[in-house]
């Protein structure tokens, strides 16, 4: 069987993009100024703004079809060949 060569993407289109920014402008920042030192407050930074865009732009996984039917045609005639 082929391997089948797979990439993810995320799709970004201007409501999902609105849509981020709504919910930073409603989020709630008061882990942020309530934590201790420099690397609290980054680290509550960064999982407040990754959170919310994984929520706002999902990955999809594509595979990359022509990969996939180029290999599986290469691969029946090395099969061919072979016998």
């Amino acid at each position: 069987m082929p391997i089948q060569k797979s990439k993810t993407l995320r799709k970004i289109n201007k409501y999902m993009v609105s849509d981020f920014i709504n919910i930073l402008n409603t989020e709630s920042w008061d882990t942020i100024f309530n934590s201790d030192g420099v690397n609290g407050v980054f680290n509550s930074f960064l999982n407040i703004n990754l959170s919310i865009f994984y929520s706002s732009f999902p990955p999809k996984r594509v595979i990359n079809r022509n990969t996939y039917l180029l290999t599986y045609l290469l691969h029946g005639a090395e099969s061919f060949l072979r016998s």
